[in-house]
């Protein structure tokens, strides 16, 4: 695995970034919320970007009220400097204690549901409409439960690239980790 990485001490988050394409460099990166808004965000009136940056901090507010402690894996566009629109944030919610939804009451799975990435979804009040894939907050993020043990595989596939080829090559870009 890439090496891990303390933002907000030294390096800073702008030394995270390849100069010449605008990702994460590999590897894991630890930061504060706070420094993914002033680095992706505060600078900006895009839409996306201010409509990600709600959604990842509810998400987040929801994580802590379901789980202890934890952390979320952050990786895509939205952590990136690329020019244009944002793809959804890819997230993975990451439990220290992940038996803790053993214990959860119906709504508080409900809760969780409404933060996950949903597959093969049939919505029936609009008809019985499928989707392959339905993303909480408006389709901006895409996200996953990770189990504390696949952490790194998780980190690798999360940074992934697919090359016009088709080959992938994992862990070409970095993630970033926020805890609680």
């Amino acid at each position: 695995m890439g090496e891990e990485n303390f933002i907000g001490e030294d390096p800073e988050l702008t030394e995270l970034l390849d100069d010449n394409s605008g990702w994460l460099v590999p590897g894991r990166h630890f930061v504060e919320m706070e420094d993914i808004y002033r680095e992706f965000v505060s600078f900006t009136l895009d839409w996306d970007r201010r409509t990600i940056w709600l959604g990842l901090q509810q998400l987040l507010e929801h994580a802590k009220q379901l789980f202890p402690s934890g952390r979320l894996l952050l990786a895509g566009t939205f952590v990136s400097k690329q020019a244009g629109p944002c793809d959804a944030v890819e997230v993975a919610i990451v439990p220290d204690e992940p038996s803790a939804v053993e214990l959860w009451t119906d709504a508080e799975e409900h809760r969780f549901q409404l933060c996950s990435s949903l597959h093969d979804v049939i919505v029936g009040s609009l008809g019985a409409d499928y989707f392959e894939v339905l993303h909480p907050f408006g389709g901006r993020i895409e996200s996953y439960f990770v189990v504390p043990d696949d952490v790194e595989q998780m980190t690798m596939w999360m940074g992934g690239v697919t090359l016009p080829t088709g080959q992938e090559i994992l862990g070409h870009r970095g993630v970033l980790e926020v805890e609680w």
